[in-house]
């Protein structure tokens, strides 16, 4: 039978989708002329409908044309003998529309294509779901072995904060503010470029009063500890004293302190001029003691520098390797404490003569203990600092050295 293209003036058409189910459903045409009846409101007697159905997406599709009665007797007239394929479609060379047929038939057509398509689509589906789970532990082994490698790559603390603070000292720049803690090293610099610097190339500069400052976060291999399952030691409290007692002679204002099974957390404030001394003191007494720093920050507070350390008490690393090979911030910090001076900050030299009352009465040099850190006052005078054969913190001041 010959072909005639029903011109897209002379009708409306409509892609309706419907559960798959409803394929199986005796109420198929009052669901189909009642979705229609929504999308055209002249929907009428005088108007001649048919449709076609499909499966797709896991849908039932109903491919619906709808024509004036007046209209189709037209190109019937003109086109005897002739199927009528509708235009602009894209189904006018597969599917012809108004022909002589039965609904029933039709349905049942269509509900034998629906269900040989669902169980091929089913079938489809089940393959697809096995080769994403195939992919899925692929891309499971895959990412995991990737993030080892990444784990891998990561610098050690040490290196990272040593790398930093050298670059920021030959730059000429200053530290406001450093924290080691949750696998981070962050610092805030200001007073130098990114230039040289580790990991800072694509860092945000700022700029106040034509002064650089920016933001700098480098994650860093974990280091990992565990138990050495020993008995809690008597000097936890002797060193946990030595150092209260160091902060209270430097003048230091000492904010908290806490102490568990395996913990020990200390915050304070010092003055930058004995910012070295105090971290140096600190550094030694928790190497000593075999504690580990797992959190240490640094930041200014009202012109002091405040100081947070969570110390872990008797632990080796994963390798069975001494407490004192890890990393240790606090005397790495000390190693760079002008670092961490403000630039705007100008100290006036006391008026008054300097004090010689110590910790303990001075000594020869000679006879001093291990030196811990040694403090140039603006007189010229020179006050070193060291622990006694008592493992006391006692200082010396030495007249003019200059």
């Amino acid at each position: 039978m010959r072909k005639a293209v029903v011109n897209n003036d002379d009708y409306d058409f409509y892609s309706i989708k419907l559960p798959l189910r409803m394929a199986f459903n005796r109420r198929l045409k009052k669901v189909v002329l009642k979705e229609v009846e929504k999308r055209h409101p002249k929907l009428s007697l005088s108007t001649k409908l048919d449709s076609h159905f499909s499966v797709s997406g896991g849908m039932l599709k109903a491919d619906v044309a709808v024509m004036e009665n007046a209209k189709l007797a037209g190109y019937k007239r003109l086109f005897p003998k002739h199927k009528l394929y509708l235009e602009n479609t894209g189904s006018q060379d597969k599917r012809a529309f108004f022909s002589e047929k039965n609904w029933k038939s039709l349905v049942l057509y269509s509900i034998l294509i629906s269900v040989f398509l669902f169980f091929s689509f089913k079938l489809v589906q089940e393959v697809i779901l096995q080769q994403k789970k195939i992919e899925m532990k692929e891309s499971m082994y895959l990412g995991k072995v990737d993030s080892e490698e990444k784990t891998e790559n990561l610098l050690s603390p040490d290196e990272v904060v040593s790398s930093v603070y050298s670059s920021v000292s030959k730059n000429g720049g200053r530290i406001s503010a450093f924290s080691w803690k949750n696998g981070f090293c962050n610092f805030s610099i200001n007073g130098c470029g990114t230039d040289n610097i580790l990991q800072a190339q694509y860092c945000v500069v700022s700029y106040k009063n034509n002064r650089p400052f920016f933001s700098l976060s480098i994650p860093v291999k974990a280091e990992e500890y565990v138990s050495e399952k020993k008995s809690q030691k008597t000097g936890t409290a002797t060193a946990l004293s030595h150092m209260r007692g160091m902060l209270f002679e430097l003048g230091a204002d000492i904010h908290s302190e806490k102490t568990s099974d395996d913990a020990v957390e200390l915050c304070f404030s010092i003055s930058q001029e004995l910012f070295y001394t105090a971290l140096k003191c600190i550094g030694t007494e928790a190497d000593q003691a075999d504690w580990v720093e797992t959190v240490f920050t640094v930041e200014k507070n009202g012109g002091k520098n405040k100081v947070e350390i969570v110390f872990s008490r008797e632990y080796e690393n994963s390798e069975n390797e001494m407490s004192s090979n890890c990393f240790r911030p606090a005397l790495l910090t000390a190693s760079y404490a002008w670092l961490f001076k403000d630039e705007e900050l100008k100290l006036v030299p006391a008026a008054k003569k300097a004090s010689t009352k110590g910790f303990i009465l001075p000594r020869k040099e000679n006879n001093r203990g291990q030196k811990l850190g040694e403090i140039r006052k603006a007189d010229g005078s020179l006050i070193i600092y060291y622990r006694n054969e008592g493992g006391k913190l006692a200082y010396e001041e030495i007249g003019n050295a200059m």
